[in-house]
């Protein structure tokens, strides 16, 4: 390794390594599965707002990779994070996970009075209020959200994003691979595991 790193590729070779690490995260019958034997079992509520989510995130109709990707991408967030005190996951739920990252179904954006609103305003147009209290509501889902979010639980899903854990529509420091317009990296303040 001292060789390499005189050569310049230690970095690299450490960049890697650290990336095939965090790619460890894993789904089988409902299971997530992250480094350090972190496990974590998904519920009926989870999978209600993963669908809520990928409605709000990618469209009611979304291409499959689309939304592969945002639902791998909060998966590998779920498992690799480390939130206050070392805790992992973060959140206690993926439900809570999904609440405070997906704008479409945070409780911060639900009206013009609540905070992200109040700091956003142009983001909480009365069409954008209308769409998100109908995401959070929603009970039925197109084919694909469904046949997606079954196939992610079954751990049959392929991972496009493996190691990324956020997206932002256009590119951002940290951002390393577009899928349906987004751009999934890791953001510069997460600690991961």
């Amino acid at each position: 390794m001292k060789l390499l790193y005189s050569l310049g590729l230690g970095a690299l070779v450490a960049a890697l390594l650290s990336r095939l690490h965090r790619a460890r995260v894993s789904i089988n019958n409902g299971i997530m599965a992250g480094p350090g034997d972190v496990r974590y079992r998904i519920t009926p509520t989870d999978l209600l707002w993963t669908k809520r989510m990928l409605a709000g995130e990618v469209g009611e109709s979304p291409p499959e990779r689309s939304a592969a990707a945002c639902l791998w991408a909060m998966t590998n967030y779920h498992m690799l994070v480390i939130g206050p005190r070392g805790a992992r996951p973060k959140f206690s739920t993926f439900t809570e996970l999904l609440r405070a990252y997906s704008q479409p179904i945070n409780s911060a954006w639900d009206s013009a009075s609540d905070s992200k609103c109040q700091a956003y305003p142009s983001s909480c147009t009365p069409e954008r209020l209308a769409r998100r209290a109908r995401i959070t509501r929603m009970t039925l889902f197109s084919s694909v959200i469904e046949r997606v979010v079954s196939e992610w639980y079954a751990g049959r899903l392929a991972n496009p994003v493996p190691g990324l854990t956020d997206w932002h529509a256009r590119h951002w420091e940290g951002a390393t691979v577009e899928v349906g317009g987004n751009w999934f990296g890791v953001g510069s303040t997460r600690r991961l595991a």
